[in-house]
């Protein structure tokens, strides 16, 4: 029998040695931890949080399950492009929350809104021209179900074996070390790019794109918006030419229906592209229909007394192209630049924010991605 026992280890001895290290990775790393154990951790607000998984996505699941904790009367909500609305450029922080990247078409902000079980009193929203494309599908996402059944990935064995073999692919091209597994961290870092690159998301909701100072060029930014602009003029987008979704500005309506019945103030902005790529999108005849989102959509929110803002063209905020990060989404001192403009337009957003204290912020800003300079920059 012992001589059975031992074969059997011996067979599977090579499977434990293969999963032992990207069990050591994950364990480390925090890659590991469910979307509940995060927000534990965020919530009791004793230090900045970074949550930055490589290998998994619980992203719907985690911001709606933050909102719904944190109950904030102030909500960012949109796609990826409103990720640099930070709690610190409001008068009362804990009342902020952005609920970045879950909404990529216009029915998701009634599905995520309609799942909260306390309401906030203003909700700042992006406009994003893309999701407007009436050649794009119909979205089929279910949001609250999403966040009643709970995440695919909420599970750490889902986790580990959906993803070790990336593991060693990482390691193998260097991508992280043994050593930056166990360095000491100034700033709690859950997930391989919150502790390798400096990234994630903050208890705020916010994401950081980890520190520019050591690029005071942004070339690297200047590089990425270049790539796009390229991408622009030699690639064609959607069919749809001068067509507008019809369906997505029903939806957008019915959605502001539902805002009003629930005393829920709208405040939203087209979102900015650089000055570069805007000019490549006129001349290309396919993204025709991203300059009716103004006509399309202005319209709504004038029948609703909603606050809207044409912010398409990054130049209009005075700022130059340098403050995109990627070509696709804008820095924070580019989206504090926006709060600004806002709040001196807005007199419901003015009462939430100290105007002075964010002109100082902005003209004291030393970087394009920490402009409060708080923990998580280090």
């Amino acid at each position: 029998m012992k001589r059975f026992f031992l074969k059997v280890f011996a067979l599977c001895l090579p499977f434990i040695l293969l999963l032992a290290f990207p069990l050591l990775v994950q364990l480390k790393s925090g890659e590991l931890l469910s979307a509940q154990d995060v927000i534990k951790q965020q919530i009791s607000k004793q230090r900045q949080v970074l949550y930055g998984p490589a290998y998994s996505n619980q992203n719907d699941y985690y911001k709606l399950t933050m909102a719904s904790r944190l109950k904030p009367e102030i909500l960012a909500l949109g796609d990826s492009k409103v990720l640099g609305f930070r709690a610190g450029f409001f008068k009362q922080p804990g009342q902020f929350y952005n609920a970045n990247s879950v909404i990529y078409a216009p029915n998701e902000f009634k599905d995520f809104v309609s799942a909260l079980p306390q309401k906030p009193k203003l909700l700042i929203i992006n406009i994003d021209p893309v999701e407007y494309d009436p050649g794009l599908p119909t979205s089929t996402s279910d949001i609250t179900k999403q966040f009643t059944v709970g995440s695919v990935w909420d599970n750490d064995t889902n986790i580990f074996f959906n993803s070790f073999l990336s593991v060693y692919t990482d390691y193998f091209k260097n991508k992280f070390s043994l050593r930056q597994l166990f360095q000491n961290q100034g700033v709690k870092k859950i997930g391989l790019t919150a502790l390798i690159n400096g990234q994630g998301i903050r208890n705020d909701g916010s994401y950081y794109f980890g520190s520019d100072s050591a690029d005071p060029t942004h070339a690297g930014n200047i590089s990425r918006v270049a790539h796009i602009v390229d991408f622009v003029q030699h690639n064609g987008g959607s069919p749809s030419g001068n067509n507008f979704s019809e369906a997505g500005v029903l939806q957008l309506e019915d959605f502001f229906n539902y805002c009003q019945k629930n005393n829920i103030y709208v405040i939203g902005y087209i979102s900015p592209q650089p000055h570069a790529v805007v000019e490549a999108y006129k001349n290309n005849p396919v993204y025709a229909y991203m300059f009716l989102t103004d006509s399309k959509i202005r319209p709504l929110f004038e029948k609703f007394h909603f606050g809207f803002f044409n912010y398409f063209d990054l130049a209009s905020l005075s700022a130059p192209d340098s403050e995109s990060y990627d070509g696709y989404h804008i820095t924070e001192k580019a989206t504090l630049r926006i709060l600004i403009k806002m709040a001196q337009q807005d007199p419901v957003l003015q009462q939430q924010v100290d105007l002075k204290f964010l002109q100082k912020t902005l003209a004291e800003a030393k970087g394009q991605n920490d402009v409060l300079a708080d923990p998580a920059a280090n």
